[in-house]
């Protein structure tokens, strides 16, 4: 049974753990039916900037805290080691090729929570497509890292958890350090993205 804790914070809503990787999927797609978590110190630092004073709340450390032994969850993600009620999802190349099929509908019907472990905005998307199917129901967002436990808690709770997916998965690494400085100095230096991120910041539920 879903926690009393669970139920009382986060009702029926998607809950989205959002990075510098995937905060523009929020600013271009809108929806009143989501909770946005600051998942990244860069985006807790990037709030701070404008003016936005939110709390810096982890997937990874949610997960383990709250979510990892409960038994009513169905886990959609690419692992196969978490929860017995699963789909392992097909790897999509890109937002574009993110579908909900039959299989998908079916399966996460009787459930009133849903986690989903793949990389954003990904999941992002995926949650946004069940959402609009089953708008009644809780959807996690924590990421493809919540598979890498127990290294990713401890290095989370230290705020080392770069160095524990540079460790564990360079070229993933490599790529969102990457789009992360991308995104840090075009907020901080392009008007236009500048613009964007504070309309990111002005139209989303943060908690």
């Amino acid at each position: 049974m879903i926690s009393i804790f669970l139920k009382k914070i986060i009702n029926k809503m998607t809950n989205h753990f959002v990075n510098l990787v995937s905060w523009r999927y929020f600013y271009q797609n809108k929806s009143s039916n989501r909770k946005i978590h600051i998942d990244s110190f860069s985006l807790y630092l990037c709030c701070r900037l404008f003016g936005k004073f939110l709390k810096k709340k982890s997937g990874i450390n949610f997960f383990h805290n709250n979510l990892n032994k409960e038994k009513s969850i169905f886990l959609l993600g690419d692992e196969n080691k978490l929860f017995e009620n699963k789909i392992i999802l097909p790897f999509w190349e890109s937002i574009d090729d993110v579908c909900i099929d039959n299989l998908i509908i079916k399966e996460v019907e009787g459930y009133e929570s849903i986690v989903i472990g793949i990389s954003s905005p990904k999941q992002d998307r995926l949650a946004d497509l069940i959402n609009e199917i089953y708008p009644k129901k809780n959807i996690f967002c924590l990421g493809a890292a919540i598979y890498t436990a127990p290294n990713s808690l401890r290095g989370d709770r230290l705020s080392l958890n770069w160095l524990v997916m540079m460790l564990n998965d360079f070229k993933r690494f490599k790529e969102k350090i990457k789009i992360t400085i991308i995104e840090v100095f075009s907020i901080i230096f392009i008007s236009k993205s500048r613009k964007s991120f504070k309309q990111f910041l002005k139209k989303n539920t943060f908690i």
